[in-house]
């Protein structure tokens, strides 16, 4: 029914006038039975007998009258009861709250009387009109099934500084701004179930699991803290009309941030024109395809609004309290540390495939998380965190660890690469890591054909566990003999060897293998050593090095700097045969000269500049100007300031001539 304005304000006058008067009368009486029960105790009657007849007295009382109240007896023979009545104010309605607790066995008695919510006579017109009915009992018990839990979320939204507060009502939700002097709250606006907007459905949706299956919750100060903080729109005050940011917030497209891994995400064409479309995928489809990053709906985003990185990282695990579900099945969790992260309804399907009721999580429970992903918005300070069950996790990891024991053979698809290796998925969604060493004997590629692509089908070699990361290590260059294994010595060779090349030995061998990283050198007496590239030249890269013209059966005299026993390998040196630059009086810088110079490498303390003699020098930030900013291979000039011979450190100041540094 529609009511207009003029009938709806005469209505609220009408029925203000009304329900104070009655609810005044009401009061008195209420009161009346308690203090007669309270003062019969006093005069000697036994606390039974007293609270056999406050009993029946106020169930006599609340059968004549149609107001909220209740009368609870425990079987400690404790009678609580309560009445909810309204109250004229100077503007409008407060609506007052009576409750106390006679006990039958001890004689002792409370009476409490609260005001937990305050309705205007401008707000009692449009609920009057939004409502739409002229009954009067209607409207008034539409606002009493709101008001038995409105002091307990009043206080919880005072903790979190909350500016509107949700009361769910027999077919509505009330929006109150709580006050801040006091306990009460006052009525902004009431909305019907079936007019609700996104924003506003989920929150009913979760009072209303809340209500039906764990009532016991809308009395939860702490729960309701971690609840109304997973909606950080409530710290704004209501605005009336669509909330087009409260409802798109969670379908923003971010980019995941993985640790060591400065590769940014591949987003398909498939996700950007869902997006584009409708904002979101839906809910039950996933992105399969390893070639693709597997966007999820960021629904913790816009809660975990902080300028700083998360406290935690990827693996972590909480103690956690489930807040609330979305309408696309995803869990939120409060890690109860100001963070919140959502649980995918994929894993929580997963979850229950791996142990029977396991994702079955309900608001109100305490969940162990461990932290799967974390997200960062790429126009703003949000966060968006994934979570998996713990119990899920381990549970899986389990099965794959006892599925992929070493030394089994495995096809993966590579779906992330990191600085230092790449990441497989298998068939079954177990993750294996393939670092880059592990690609060949001869060390890391150094040619695109040989580097591994994204969406690339690799056969691995399981050769281990990583149980804290849940994943499984895996080679490819164990499908092969490792080329730079000799044969083995007997224990009484190569203890002959040991005592034969100790450390700082100069030795003479010729080179039997060249690889890109370094080479094979086989002495007179049939040890064997390795010479890194590294280890060619004091001056030049390894990139430089490799450039080195060297030839097997090469003769080249070395110094021992090193034992790998494993391995049964001497580690040699060329370039420790030879004079330092820095103690080369043809080659070594002079002290105050001005030099021109390659930045070799850029750290937050300063800049590493490469001299001609082939050295590195340091320019430190102390001597660069504010902002400053290099980039490798640029040429730029130093003066030096002192060398430090026995550390082999040179310390350089810019020269007068540089420009464009910022």
């Amino acid at each position: 029914m529609f009511i207009d304005s003029s009938l709806a304000r005469s209505l609220a006058k009408k029925h203000l006038a009304e329900w104070s008067a009655q609810g005044a009368a009401l009061s008195e009486k209420f009161l009346q039975i308690v203090r007669t029960a309270f003062k019969t105790v006093e005069n000697g009657t036994s606390p039974s007998k007293a609270i056999n007849r406050i009993e029946c007295e106020l169930k006599k009382f609340f059968s004549q009258i149609s107001v909220s109240g209740s009368i609870v007896e425990t079987h400690s023979r404790k009678l609580e009861f309560s009445l909810t009545y309204p109250e004229s104010t100077q503007d409008g309605l407060a609506f007052v709250v009576i409750s106390g607790h006679f006990n039958g066995r001890t004689g002792t008695r409370d009476v409490h009387v609260t005001r937990p919510l305050l309705i205007t006579l401008h707000a009692l017109e449009r609920l009057h009109q939004r409502i739409g009915v002229i009954e009067p009992t209607e409207v008034l018990s539409e606002i009493y099934g709101a008001v038995s839990n409105c002091a307990t979320i009043t206080e919880a939204a005072r903790q979190v500084g909350a500016r509107s507060c949700p009361l769910l009502s027999k077919h509505g939700i009330f929006v109150t701004a709580p006050t801040i002097d006091s306990s009460m709250s006052t009525l902004v606006t009431w909305m019907p179930c079936d007019q609700l907007s996104r924003k506003w459905g989920a929150v009913a949706d979760a009072l209303r699991e809340i209500s039906e299956h764990r009532p016991a919750l809308q009395d939860d100060c702490e729960f309701l803290v971690e609840f109304l903080k997973s909606f950080r729109w409530m710290l704004k005050p209501h605005q009336p009309g669509i909330d087009k940011e409260a409802i798109a917030w969670g379908q923003a497209i971010a980019k995941p941030i993985f640790p060591s891994d400065p590769n940014p995400p591949v987003i398909s064409e498939k996700y950007l024109q869902a997006i584009e479309a409708d904002l979101s995928l839906p809910a039950d489809q996933e992105l399969q395809s390893p070639v693709e990053v597997e966007i999820e709906d960021l629904v913790t985003a816009e809660v975990n609004s902080f300028s700083t990185l998360p406290p935690f990282k990827v693996f972590d695990r909480f103690l956690g309290l489930v807040v609330r579900r979305t309408q696309s099945g995803y869990v939120i969790v409060s890690l109860l540390n100001g963070w919140f992260g959502a649980i995918p309804a994929i894993g929580l399907d997963r979850a229950n495939s791996v142990v029977d009721g396991l994702g079955n999580l309900k608001i109100g429970d305490r969940v162990s998380v461990q932290v799967r992903k974390l997200y960062q918005s790429d126009s703003e300070n949000t966060w968006g965190v994934s979570l998996d069950l713990t119990e899920k996790v381990d549970t899986e990891w389990n099965l794959a660890a006892a599925k992929y024991p070493p030394g089994t053979v495995v096809d993966g698809v590579v779906f992330r690469t990191l600085d230092h290796g790449y990441l497989l998925r298998l068939t079954d969604g177990v993750s294996a890591l393939l670092l880059e060493k592990e690609l060949s004997w001869s060390g890391p590629p150094h040619n695109e054909d040989s580097i591994p692509k994204l969406g690339q089908k690799l056969s691995i070699k399981v050769t281990g566990v990583n149980r804290s990361k849940k994943l499984l290590i895996a080679s490819r260059r164990q499908f092969t003999e490792n080329p730079f294994k000799g044969s083995e010595a007997t224990e009484a060779e190569w203890q002959r060897i040991l005592a034969s090349y100790p450390e700082g030995t100069i030795v003479q061998g010729r080179i039997s293998d060249i690889w890109e990283w370094g080479a094979s050198v086989l002495l007179s007496d049939g040890a064997i050593g390795f010479l890194h590239v590294k280890e060619f030249s004091w001056t030049g890269s390894e990139a430089d090095a490799r450039k080195t013209t060297l030839a097997k059966g090469q003769l080249l005299e070395m110094k021992v700097i090193g034992i790998k026993p494993a391995k049964q390998l001497l580690t040699l040196s060329r370039r420790q045969c030879t004079l330092h630059p820095l103690d080369d009086p043809e080659l070594c810088p002079i002290v105050g000269n001005r030099y021109s110079g390659v930045v070799s490498n850029v750290a937050d303390y300063g800049a590493f500049i490469k001299l001609p003699c082939g050295v590195e020098g340091l320019l430190h930030r102390s001597e660069l100007p504010e902002n400053w900013k290099f980039e490798s291979d640029q040429i730029v000039e130093v003066v030096v300031k002192s060398i430090d011979h026995e550390q082999r450190r040179v310390a350089l100041a810019l020269g007068l001539r540089n420009s464009n540094l910022r």
